[in-house]
């Protein structure tokens, strides 16, 4: 896990091991997950027909993202905003928690923007 970490922030070793205890205690929820993520990287065919606000994090020291993939990605879906952390590698440091949960809420905010225009135009 400390090889996902960049040198920029902390590795929290104490966090990192918590997670992982309650990730390994859980029963898997779909067993098939992590091979459809793998073959999802690989794909961006459909990304053009997303039609909600969407937001990618990333970080430009992900060993095992590049941010050249996230920023294609982001160029795929319409209207997708992308946000990039130098120093960050693929896991998020609590260093930026803060500032990506802001990231998230303002996601949400466009999301009910969306849902409620998309709404309000509808027939009775």
């Amino acid at each position: 896990m400390r090889v996902l970490n960049s040198d920029t922030h902390p590795f929290d070793e104490e966090l990192v091991r918590g997670l992982t205890e309650l990730s390994h205690d859980r029963p898997p929820l779909d067993p098939t997950a992590s091979p459809r993520q793998a073959n999802a990287t690989i794909f961006r065919g459909d990304l053009a027909d997303i039609r909600v606000p969407a937001l990618g994090l990333h970080g430009e020291s992900d060993p095992v993202l590049r941010v050249g993939a996230a920023h294609a990605t982001a160029k795929a879906i319409p209207g997708a905003r992308l946000v990039s952390y130098p120093g960050m590698g693929h896991f998020m440091p609590t260093a930026l928690w803060t500032t990506i949960a802001d990231e998230t809420a303002i996601l949400a905010d466009r999301s009910r923007s969306t849902a409620t225009s998309t709404t309000t135009g509808a027939a009775p």
